[in-house]
């Protein structure tokens, strides 16, 4: 059985606003960013994920998001 693959397996995304247009929102400053695992892989491997051993249950996919504002 062919078991190779390709895995996305992170993205980290985060951009934090300038001073100046966080002054005109009224706060000193904003942040946020966005972290996705367990993207996408590519096999043709049919069992649910060619790193776990048969029986197993298949990584979760997450997505994980962040917001910070200075007062």
């Amino acid at each position: 059985t062919d078991v190779s693959f390709l895995r996305l397996n992170t993205i980290a995304i985060a951009y934090s606003l300038s001073e100046g247009f966080a002054r005109k929102l009224g706060i000193k400053g904003l942040s946020f960013g966005l972290n996705i695992q367990n993207i996408y892989t590519l096999t043709k491997y049919e069992g649910i994920d060619p790193q776990l051993p048969f029986g197993s249950f298949p990584q979760p996919r997450t997505f994980n998001g962040r917001l910070a504002i200075t007062l």
